[in-house]
């Protein structure tokens, strides 16, 4: 168990930001209360269980939701919970990317320092609205059907996406730290975990684009129907 009083705070506010944004998404309702709750349960399970945190943190949400009555059947709430880890996850890392270019910092340095620790959790937000905006992207539109085969089998096909992501960024991650412990593995884990990211990350981008547009499509053509009769 390690506590660091300015990490696990920050850490408690990027929480509240990534269940800003699955209310957004969802449509589901939370009081500041209950939300304020789940992110220090997080938190506190982030402290106890620092030592595998790291791995099974995107599915936190998941787990606390079963709790909850949403109503939702499972492809919901796999998307609904892990859609704003990954989201998250993608865009601080991105953006980390950049901070990194235009300073010309080191990897080590820039995850040790405090400053850019907290730029990037206060950029989220607006990333994260600028992005959407700028594509086109309508948190309505990536509301869970599974009624129409067509977007459940779509909805199904990101679930796999969000958890391949997930597993692979942070199994490299686990991978690091264990060659940092002694492990010897001659390969470029962050070089690897990099690319991966860009990928998915242009994966990601196409998806929401994809989804957005079926959307609209099954939309005006629920209105037009309504026109003809």
């Amino acid at each position: 168990m390690t506590i660091s009083p300015g990490y696990d705070a920050l850490f408690f506010i990027d929480i509240l930001i990534r269940l800003f944004i699955f209310q957004q998404i969802s449509g589901f309702g939370m009081t500041t209360k209950k939300k304020i709750a789940i992110a220090v349960i997080i938190t506190l399970a982030s402290i106890l269980l620092s030592g595998t945190f790291q791995l099974w943190e995107p599915f936190s949400l998941l787990l606390i939701i079963s709790f909850l009555k949403t109503g939702w059947n499972k492809i919901q709430k796999i998307f609904y919970c892990l859609l704003p880890f990954v989201i998250g996850d993608m865009f601080q890392r991105i953006i980390g990317l950049y901070l990194r270019f235009v300073f010309d910092i080191d990897i080590i340095s820039f995850n040790s320092s405090p400053f850019f620790n907290i730029i990037l959790t206060l950029l989220l937000v607006p990333f994260y609205t600028i992005f959407f905006k700028g594509l086109g992207i309508e948190s309505k539109n990536l509301q869970v059907d599974t009624l129409d085969q067509t977007f459940k089998k779509i909805f199904i096909s990101l679930n796999v996406f969000f958890i391949t992501y997930i597993l692979i960024i942070r199994g490299m991650i686990q991978l690091e730290i264990a060659i940092e412990n002694g492990l010897i593995l001659n390969i470029d884990t962050y070089f690897i975990r990099t690319n991966v990211l860009l990928i998915y990350f242009t994966i990601f981008i196409i998806s929401m684009l994809y989804l957005n547009y079926q959307k609209k499509e099954k939309q005006d053509k629920e209105i037009q129907e309504l026109k003809d009769k």
